[in-house]
């Protein structure tokens, strides 16, 4: 009877194991157009940060940015930088971005024109001087991975169709997005002039709605985008 028992009880942890080893239906999903399987495998170095492998992004649901209106020369920055995230509220679900004047409330801080700080901090040497546009620092939380401040840098001695792009892609750094290894995202980590300055292509735009869906959490991993990746790439 004890030897019976025993077999049984090896068969139903075997078959416990098994089970428990099997992969998920979803978890080989893949989109089947080619569009949709380049912003899938891409959206990991955009949205997923390369190695990190985990969603970062604003918990809030309101998050507040402002102009130091003192160092900015002109008014295009603010221009460039409003058309821009009146363009991820249309297509963010879970966040949107609204213009402050009172710099305490802000949680994202724009800077422009000539700083020493920045340029020497961001100063690149390769076989020569490489100037720097722009740049995006952020502070994000080591355990839940949500961003909870960024101050951007644009200057101001670019011209204006290169500071519109760089404006583009640090505000890309601003709400969660690393460098991407594609011409066809604004997070490429070069400005390329051919880029639309005043729209995101339909790369970028896949990449919003995925990194701002309301299911989208920071911290989550690959395969727990699947369901997502579902409802926008076919």
């Amino acid at each position: 009877m004890f030897f019976r028992l025993l077999i049984f009880s090896i068969f139903i942890f075997v078959l416990a194991c098994s089970k428990t080893e099997t992969p998920t239906p979803d978890s080989n999903w893949e989109p089947t157009s080619i569009d949709g399987q380049f912003v899938f495998n891409t959206f990991k170095s955009a949205g997923l940060g390369g190695s990190r492998g985990k969603i970062q992004k604003w918990a809030k649901s309101e998050v507040y940015y402002w102009y130091d209106t003192e160092s900015v020369p002109t008014n295009a920055l603010i221009e460039i930088s409003d058309s821009v995230f009146t363009q991820i509220n249309q297509l963010s679900q879970s966040t949107k971005f609204i213009r402050t004047s009172d710099e305490s409330k802000a949680n994202i801080k724009f800077y422009s024109g000539r700083s020493a700080d920045f340029e020497e901090k961001y100063k690149l040497s390769l076989q020569g001087e490489l100037q720097v546009g722009g740049t995006a620092f952020m502070s994000i939380s080591n355990t839940k991975n949500e961003i909870e401040k960024v101050v951007i840098w644009v200057t101001s001695v670019f011209p204006i169709l290169d500071r519109r792009l760089v404006s583009r892609h640090e505000i890309g750094h601003a709400i969660g997005f690393s460098h991407v290894p594609t011409k066809r995202s604004i997070m490429w980590d070069t400005i390329d002039l051919e880029y639309n300055p005043i729209d995101y292509t339909d790369v970028d735009k896949s990449y919003i709605k995925i990194l701002y869906d309301s299911r989208t959490k920071a911290g989550m991993t690959q395969q727990d985008l699947i369901p997502i990746y579902k409802d926008y790439l076919n």
